[in-house]
């Protein structure tokens, strides 16, 4: 009969023998094969250090993450027929290695809802990135679908020496940074580990639906955390670091979106 000396060394047991017996039956019931997927043809560009938005996006679209609809644009009249063709509000972000904190910068506008205000965007921001050091390194000026209702969170992958590829989930902002309010997993991961992710972070009623909110798409924000969990194994030769931020999850049944993402190459 085990003994325990302590209320926390009990209920670190009772915790560890619930996990055991939960993924025992998970992969009873065939858990390991649903996870399966087949290759996924993918291209990292052969550079060191971080990858343009789009490139990012691109990626993470390739791994079947859900991304807005959006195009690079060069001049006011492609951002203006962009916009027209995503359907407004659009978002519009400076696409660039080298700004990878493009908000800081004023190099970020949301909200706009008209050809007018797409075009004094462009000139503004075309302004400000032709004076900056990096203005060589600019890809163009991203045009974006505008993704809103939903609930903020960030999810990403770092490269361990000793552990190898490890997935974060946290809700963001104060949560992550402040309240240190996430989780961890080591690449790979199944069903069973992202639901737990999900569940032991402490925001984690905010997702449930909090003060009247409509719940979140649970199912999609597993989806994307097991996307990028294949993700981070098909690339860990190739990828040191990876940040989703924010993932917009959406009402239920309605998806989650990367609106953004930083995703740094070790190629040379």
């Amino acid at each position: 009969v085990p003994v325990f000396y302590s209320v926390e060394t009990l209920g670190k047991a009772i915790k560890a023998s619930l996990y055991y017996h939960r993924i025992r039956e998970y992969y009873r019931a065939g858990g390991d094969k649903a996870t399966a997927s087949s290759p996924v043809k993918f291209n990292i560009p052969q550079q060191k250090g971080p990858l343009g938005l789009m490139e990012s996006l691109e990626l993470l679209s390739s791994f079947g993450i859900d991304v807005p609809k959006g195009g690079l644009a060069h001049s006011v009249e492609e951002a203006e027929n962009l916009a027209d063709s995503i359907g407004y509000p659009v978002v519009m972000k400076v696409d660039s290695p080298d700004l990878p904190h493009k908000t800081e910068l004023g190099l970020v506008k949301i909200g706009l809802h008209s050809r007018f205000e797409v075009e004094n965007a462009f000139r503004e921001m075309w302004e400000r990135t032709s004076t900056s050091e990096a203005s060589t390194s600019i890809r163009g000026i991203l045009i974006q679908e505008m993704v809103e209702d939903g609930i903020e969170v960030i999810m990403g992958i770092k490269k361990d020496p000793q552990l190898g590829q490890v997935l974060l989930f946290g809700l963001g902002g104060i949560f992550t940074e402040v309240l240190k309010d996430f989780s961890l997993r080591v690449c790979p991961v199944n069903e069973f580990d992202v639901q737990e992710m999900i569940h032991e972070i402490k925001g984690f009623r905010i997702l449930e639906g909090f003060r009247g909110k409509a719940p979140a798409d649970i199912a999609a924000l597993e989806k994307t955390l097991l996307n990028l969990s294949s993700l981070a194994m098909a690339t860990k030769e190739q990828i040191t670091e990876l940040d989703i931020n924010p993932l917009i999850v959406l009402p239920q049944n309605k998806g989650a979106m990367a609106v953004d993402a930083l995703i740094v190459s070790r190629q040379s």
